[in-house]
């Protein structure tokens, strides 16, 4: 929470002193701005998105946020991912669970932890 507030606060200092033109802040400045930017913009679709798919289907509300978070499209996702389109969207439809071959995809190429994968394949997802 103290993070979330202190993130805050950084973004209304540099939004104060870039004064309605991003040419007021130093090119540090200016990448601290957008990951502020990034994670203000990933926190407001994640609450959306959870109001919108049940938690069992977390493995595809995690494909779907970090196709977003990557401003991937769809197909460069499945492509990623070395997946067919019919398999992707049974994942995300939630009539078919990932293999492993796909777990180990989503683990190594986009960085997921494992555990979470696996514990939520696990759980009914």
């Amino acid at each position: 929470m103290s993070t979330e507030i202190e993130n805050s606060g950084q973004l209304n200092a540099l939004l104060q002193k870039a004064g309605g033109s991003i040419a007021n802040l130093t090119a540090e400045e200016k990448q601290l701005l957008q990951r502020l930017v990034g994670r203000e913009v990933a926190k407001d679709y994640r609450e959306t998105f959870a109001a919108h798919y049940p938690q069992k289907n977390m493995i595809a509300a995690l494909l779907l946020e970090e196709a977003y978070k990557r401003r991937m499209t769809t197909r460069q996702m499945i492509q990623t991912l070395g997946m067919s389109r019919v398999h992707f969207t049974r994942i995300i439809a939630g009539k078919a669970k990932p293999g492993l071959y796909y777990i180990q995809a989503i683990h190594e190429k986009l960085g997921v932890d494992a555990n979470f994968l696996i514990e939520n394949l696990s759980n009914g997802q």
